[in-house]
């Protein structure tokens, strides 16, 4: 009888002492690790040390656990899968199957990125159910990852409370950001490779969320009232919120570079001059904590909207893209998709996602993949040069390879006088598609135009590649 119950005590002795070694939500089924680097996987556990193999050669890389917490990393091969990767601490095994090695994208931002192909109440994507029902023959080449929750907290999580990854098909599509999986199309289509994306956006969120209190103590004129106020029951609009419970859960996930479609909320809450040296300390910032400097960081103008209850006439959008614009200065390796073209009025959620997600994917293919020589896409179109003789301005343009379109009448051109009021121009093409003259009835003597520089602007530009030309203006006058 002793030695039945000493048996016994061994063998709970034993199930207390065994370790428990568990993955992050971000490491599971069906994920995509980029190609052809040293890709991070991490997990927690209790055991001395993990053993980590990955099915595509066999190799096991031995982790030591240190504060409950083990990193491996991994030399990934080119694309392909699937695959399945073994964790080992020597009491259990963990298997992670149908892993695919690609591309891989974060996705971040606030509603504009959040929205899924099947839209929102009153709000569809344009062509998202189609996508939707045709989602099927991507299914072992688009892996998504969608955290989907409007939430924050007050310090850093060592995981995602929720999110895992899928295969994309008919109901995950619905789910699914559809600037993201219009990106993630296009990238696959083209490289022909397994693309993973991970998207984290939230509806609604402000910029100051997405950056812990270090980052944003190093950006000149941030008013800390306005941007941390405890008042706010709505922790997607305060300081690090969604940092903290999005993104620092994620920091080390080895992947290609970041998308981010943000801005909506802020152009009502922050001096645009401002929010530009935000956004360029929080894009310096990822690149640090990922460990390169050189993560290309591709961004979405925001699009005309009625903001700020000041109308369609109203230019608080186009100060704001000013900064946008300012942005590619001081970020580098980073680009901007055009939206001038695509907004709505009464809806800040403009339907053509397709649009957002293709000039993204130009960005990347580009300059990221060099499938064309970037000089063929460069940035633009802008307005390069403006001079002023007589009754008319002359303006000329830069990033418009092949011209600008034509078959449409030119609008969205102002002029304005000494009097610093501004009137609807005529604009015609000179020379070529490069060079435009504008002149004005109103205006005898043209001192400052504008173009599109309005909330919700009239403006036909575009150059060859279906990119419109950006807000622009020659004067400072407040």
């Amino acid at each position: 009888m002793k030695r039945i119950l000493t048996a016994l005590l061994l063998l709970c002795a034993s199930a207390v002492l065994r370790a428990e070694t568990t993955l992050p939500a971000l490491f599971g089924d069906n994920m995509v690790l980029q190609q052809q680097t040293q890709a991070r996987i991490w997990g927690f556990s209790d055991a001395a040390s993990v053993g980590v193999t990955a099915s595509w050669d066999g190799k096991t890389v031995k982790a030591p656990v240190s504060d409950g917490r083990w990193d491996a990393t991994l030399s990934t091969p080119k694309a392909g899968g699937p695959y399945e990767i073994t964790i080992d601490d020597g009491y259990q095994t963990l298997k992670v199957k149908n892993v695919f090695i690609g591309e891989v994208w974060i996705c971040s931002g606030q509603s504009n990125m959040a929205m899924t192909l099947a839209g929102y109440g009153g709000q569809p994507a344009y062509g998202g159910y189609e996508e939707i029902f045709h989602a099927g023959r991507y299914k072992d080449m688009i892996h998504v990852f969608s955290c989907g929750a409007n939430e924050g907290c007050e310090r850093p999580l060592d995981d995602l409370p929720s999110g895992e990854w899928k295969a994309f098909g008919p109901q995950t599509a619905q789910g699914t950001s559809a600037v993201a999986y219009y990106f993630a199309k296009h990238v696959t289509e083209v490289l022909g490779v397994p693309v993973g994306i991970i998207c984290n956006a939230v509806g609604g969120a402000a910029i100051e969320a997405w950056m812990s209190p270090e980052m944003v103590s190093r950006v000149k004129g941030v008013d800390y009232s306005v941007i941390d106020n405890p008042r706010s029951t709505q922790a997607r609009r305060r300081l690090a919120r969604l940092w903290n419970m999005w993104m620092s859960p994620i920091v080390g996930y080895t992947a290609k570079g970041f998308l981010w479609y943000q801005g909506e909320y802020n152009v009502r809450t922050m001096d645009p001059v401002v929010y530009g040296r935000m956004m360029t300390e929080m894009v310096r910032s990822y690149r640090e904590f990922w460990g390169n400097d050189k993560m290309p960081f591709y961004y979405t103008q925001i699009a005309p909207y009625f903001y700020n209850d000041c109308g369609e006439d109203g230019i608080e959008l186009p100060l704001f893209v000013e900064q946008q614009l300012e942005c590619l200065k001081t970020i580098p390796n980073s680009g901007i998709a055009g939206t001038t073209d695509i907004g709505e009025a009464r809806v800040i959620h403009p339907c053509r996602k397709d649009l957002v997600g293709w000039r993204l994917a130009m960005l990347a293919l580009t300059r990221t993949y060099k499938i064309l020589p970037a000089k063929n896409f460069p940035d633009g179109p802008f307005i390069d040069q403006v001079s002023f003789e007589g009754s008319k301005a002359s303006v000329t343009f830069k990033g418009a390879t092949g011209g600008l379109s034509i078959g449409v009448p030119i609008e969205g051109f102002e002029l304005a006088g000494a009097d610093k009021v501004f009137h609807k121009a005529d604009a015609v093409f000179e020379y070529d598609r490069t060079h435009i003259t504008v002149t004005c009835p109103e205006v005898a003597q043209p001192v400052a135009l504008r173009y599109a520089f309005r909330n919700v602007p009239q403006a036909t530009l575009r150059s060859s590649t279906g990119c419109p030309v950006f807000p622009f203006r020659t004067d400072n006058w407040q």
